[in-house]
């Protein structure tokens, strides 16, 4: 469902009319109900793309912060208290789980929407990001061996 930039319409009515009216940017589309003219949809695809930057940022912050040479050094340290192998991207992956853990478990219990919720949503999506490129060097030396 889309949201107009200009009227703030949900679905197909408009917010700022009487609630019949069909805002006059979006267009019947055969896959979906309604979709918006414009794409990716103005000031929300703008808003998504700027957290993308924003991740980037954070993860450049945190890594000078935590990663003491190896990007990955606070994930084997935490291996290791665990007694898992720190030279495991798996054992490595157990452990950013356990680290987001606490993130989505703050947010769950909030349900809401907030500055501190905000903080932790930017974590778990840095998790998330490093996880993959954890599963990207995990495929690049399963196809060195």
């Amino acid at each position: 469902m889309s949201i107009c930039d200009e009227c703030q319409l949900i679905g197909t009515v408009c917010r700022g009319t009487d609630g019949l009216e069909t805002c006059k940017d979006f267009v019947q589309n055969p896959h979906s109900r309604y979709q918006h003219k414009q794409e990716p949809c103005g000031k929300f695809a703008e808003t998504v793309l700027k957290a993308f930057d924003d991740e980037k940022d954070l993860y450049k912050q945190k890594a000078e912060q935590y990663a003491q040479g190896d990007p990955l050094a606070n994930f084997r340290g935490g291996a290791a208290l665990q007694g898992l192998n720190p030279e495991s991207l798996d054992d490595c992956f157990r452990v950013l789980l356990g680290y987001c853990d606490k993130h989505i478990v703050f947010v769950y219990q909030s349900g809401k929407l907030g500055p501190k919720e905000a903080e932790s949503l930017k974590d778990i999506a840095n998790y998330m990001v490093i996880a993959l490129g954890m599963y990207r060097m995990k495929g690049e030396n399963e196809d060195e061996t």
